[in-house]
């Protein structure tokens, strides 16, 4: 049996409120929070259990010590020689006793039931945007299961309305818990990433004057959040605060006019390239790293130009050469 020492009361001489030695006081063991009496021990083998209750010697000592089993949690009450308590100590556990905490959760419960308003959003009642921030995760509960995400917008105005970006699944009306994650988006203790790269891979593209859709999606192993890229708007909605590095590469095949690529963050330029019109696949190349917040929003446009055709591979390539990369740096 695994035993440990008690934290208190091995070896202690005890008096009472005279002064007087507490000749023939009793110690008796109850299990915490009750009046059931409990076994300890007399030595770390566990092998003797105590006398219950275990009574004092003519120098208010015990001359052995108590051993509680480990894994549970003790009441001692010490009384004089007539059974009148003197002193009671509640919920003690065993010295380095581990086994009887329970495992601590990286989701903490709001304690707020949540309301269904769509597949990715819900509310709660009350102003609770800050704890509920935008870059959180959050752990959501519906009858089919546990869903995962993190918080794209909180917005209070009568009620806190939240709306997510979830790994898998969406919300439905049976939804009736809101966790949100340990650490939060604000001064995170540990730094959250996130990386992806979309590219070409498959059939020749086509667009016309407007977001450049790349659609075979890869992330990295063990970084957060891939699924901000969408491929069916082919916008990134960064999940984090912190600075970015953005990267794109464009092979355009058969240009009828110049066209103009340009990378665009809320809808305003922070570079562009030329394309000139050319018979054979032409291959353009652009880096920025720029601090983005939360919620801004990262996609690749053309501006000018086209019609034209997106080339997977450029000349000698073996890998995609339309694609477009982001990695948060810090």
């Amino acid at each position: 049996m695994s035993v440990k020492l008690s934290p208190i009361w091995s070896g202690t001489q005890f008096f009472n409120a005279a002064g007087t030695v507490l000749s023939g006081g009793k110690i008796y063991q109850y299990t915490a929070g009750t009046t059931t009496l409990t076994a300890t021990y007399t030595d770390s083998t566990g092998a003797t259990p105590n006398a219950n209750p275990i009574i004092l010697d003519s120098a208010g000592r015990y001359s052995a010590q108590i051993w509680f089993t480990a894994g549970t949690n003790y009441k001692l009450v010490l009384t004089d020689s007539t059974g009148t308590t003197l002193l009671t100590e509640d919920n003690l556990t065993g010295v380095n006793d581990v086994s009887s905490l329970s495992t601590p959760s990286e989701w903490i419960n709001s304690g707020i039931t949540p309301t269904y308003v769509s597949a990715t959003s819900f509310t709660l009642p009350g102003n609770q945007t800050s704890n509920f921030q935008v870059g959180r995760r959050v752990q959501l509960v519906i009858n089919s299961g546990t869903l995962y995400g993190s918080i794209l917008t909180s917005v209070f105005t009568s009620v806190t309305t939240i709306t997510v970006s979830l790994d898998s699944g969406s919300i439905d009306s049976t939804l009736s818990v809101a966790n949100y994650a340990l650490l939060g988006s604000i001064n995170p203790s540990v730094p959250a990433r996130t990386s992806f790269t979309a590219s070409f891979t498959g059939s020749l593209g086509q667009t016309t004057g407007s977001t450049i859709l790349f659609p075979d999606l890869t992330t990295i192993p063990d970084f957060q959040n891939g699924s901000s890229y969408s491929a069916t708007t082919g916008t990134f909605t960064v999940p984090y605060t912190g600075v970015y590095l953005v990267s794109t590469e464009i092979t355009v095949i058969g240009s009828i006019s110049t066209d103009v690529f340009q990378v665009m963050r809320n809808g305003a330029s922070v570079g562009a390239a030329l394309l000139a019109d050319n018979a054979v696949p032409t291959r353009r190349a652009g880096t920025y790293i720029m601090k983005l917040n939360a919620t801004d929003t990262i996609n690749v446009q053309i501006t000018s130009g086209g019609p034209f055709v997106l080339g997977t591979k450029y000349i000698g390539n073996s890998d995609p050469t339309t694609k477009f990369s982001v990695a948060m740096l810090y």
